[in-house]
């Protein structure tokens, strides 16, 4: 394999997707319940657990020690400023407009029209996330608390501060610098390690899914789906296609080329976070991005820059709307869009997520929480989309950033393109 590894890998990973699909199917159809639930029980779940307990462990240090050391890399509080405005301007609009999609879509297909599932108590009690108290949420009272909640917001505006504390003490603060950037080696050659198991987890993982599901079971909320898979699709094709053509000149399906195994990781795995060391390797690879830049933008993104689940806060507020028999006018259509747009900031980057956010978003326009207790039986399939969206935006995010700041190889881009 030699020098061809880091490809041979990604490949692998798409094979164990592909087959994990397949198998999934097979038992799906053909095993009964019970034999399948021992093949979960002793294969597929202790093998895709390890694996993203393997990458979950990671997540804290990496995310701090990434943020930390990419803020404090920066070196002049202007690029930072520079760089991080861009970063957040690139975001914020992406989330709007992807929020948009998903409303426009619910609209025109009316995903929620003639519903009648049973509805759960799951969600009965759960309180959704009020704009101002995640606001004042985003500064932790306690790191080590945010540390063992994995609260990614906390740890975000905690690493950017304690980072840019070191950009302002320059060469006061050299010595520790050095110690943090050896950190971050470490972590990510633990993850190097973990990532060897990958095409196997990756296989465990979707064939859990699939085998569980079927295809049957997504009949009655197939609308709904389509919804967020079109949308999906357009943010990618059309939002992100744009976007590179304008401020980078390069195609969207070049671009995806070079980046599919970490769609489809981020589509096995549904987790923004336990994709950024996958992300930040083929960013740096594939596509030309430097780490000054990836340390930074990925991270934070993972974190910020939720436009999947944007689609899905979207689709999901006018199934509710649409199942419940409630017409939202123009000034409710506008909270959805504002508040979506904040509780998908506000997101973990976790499988799984985005409903307990949509009660935000519920609450926001009066509509019955219990309702999204219909969404539970997809959300896993919901979760597989939209994760693959929010990873590809926080890459397209580095690649434009990287080359308005005349730091992108294009070389290795144009090169990783022709061989492929």
């Amino acid at each position: 394999m030699g020098h061809d590894k880091k490809t041979s890998q990604s490949t692998n990973i798409m094979i164990g997707l592909g087959v994990g699909i397949l198998f999934g199917l097979i038992c799906n159809l053909l095993l009964p319940g019970k034999v399948f639930g021992g093949i979960t029980k002793y294969l597929l779940d202790p093998v895709g657990t390890i694996f993203l307990n393997g990458l979950k462990v990671t997540i804290v240090p990496l995310v701090m020690l990434s943020l930390i050391c990419g803020t404090a890399s920066m070196g002049d509080p202007k690029k930072l400023g520079r760089v991080g405005g861009k970063t957040i301007a690139f975001f914020f609009v992406s989330t709007v407009i992807a929020t948009i999609i998903g409303l426009l879509l619910a609209l025109l297909l009316k995903p929620g029209a003639g519903v009648n599932l049973a509805l759960s108590s799951e969600y009965a009690g759960k309180k959704g996330t009020t704009i101002i108290s995640m606001l004042v949420n985003m500064v932790p009272q306690n790191i080590v608390v945010a540390m063992y909640k994995t609260d990614m917001l906390q740890l975000l505006v905690f690493s950017i501060v304690a980072g840019l504390c070191i950009t302002f003490l320059g060469e006061k603060v050299k010595g520790f610098i050095s110690i943090l950037d050896q950190a971050n080696q470490v972590m990510m050659k633990f993850i190097d390690i973990v990532m060897l198991l990958a095409p196997y987890a990756v296989f465990c993982l979707i064939a859990k899914t699939i085998g569980q599901l079927g295809l049957a079971s997504l009949i009655p909320l197939g609308k709904y789906l389509l919804c967020i898979l079109i949308g999906c699709v357009i943010q990618i094709l059309v939002v992100y296609g744009v976007s590179l053509r304008i401020f980078a000149q390069k195609s969207i399906f070049k671009f995806i080329s070079k980046f599919r195994s970490v769609m489809s990781f981020a589509f096995s795995t549904q987790s923004s976070t336990s994709t950024i060391p996958v992300n930040m390797d083929v960013c740096e690879k594939n596509l030309g991005i430097p780490r000054t830049i990836t340390s930074f933008t990925l991270p934070f993104g993972a974190t910020v820059n939720m436009d999947g689940t944007a689609v899905l806060q979207g689709v999901a507020a006018l199934f509710i709307a649409q199942y419940s028999g409630v017409t939202l006018n123009f000034a409710q259509i506008a909270t959805v869009v504002l508040t979506a747009t904040l509780a998908s900031i506000g997101a973990a980057g976790m499988p799984g997520t985005a409903l307990i956010m949509l009660t935000a978003v519920c609450q926001s326009v009066g509509l019955p929480l219990d309702a999204i207790a219909l969404l539970l039986g997809v959300d896993r399939i919901a979760d597989m989309i939209r994760t693959t969206v929010n990873v590809t935006g926080d890459a397209v995010a580095s690649f434009i950033v990287a080359k308005s700041e005349k730091v992108l190889d294009e070389s290795v881009f144009d090169l990783q393109s022709e061989a492929e």
